[in-house]
């Protein structure tokens, strides 16, 4: 697999996802009611998920230096 086909598969798989919840009328199983319900139910829930979407915004737009990077952390 490569870069181009995994973001295929994201991009076409949240999409699908958001259209079928709006098309069935089950709007609060879209994945940002889904966020909102998790970063609502603890303030530790909350920082966790803000800090990964954080983390993981700054990782894909290469804005963050490698030696801070999770995500390249992680791999260490």
């Amino acid at each position: 697999m490569n870069a181009m086909r995994a973001w295929s598969i994201v991009v076409g798989g949240v999409t699908g996802y958001e259209l079928w919840c709006v098309a069935t009328g089950n709007d609060e199983q879209l994945l940002s009611r889904g966020i909102e319900r998790a970063r609502a139910s603890s303030p530790a829930a909350n920082a966790a998920i803000l800090f990964a979407i954080g983390a993981t915004a700054l990782h894909l737009a290469g804005l963050v230096p490698r030696r801070l990077d999770v995500y390249v952390l992680a791999r260490s």
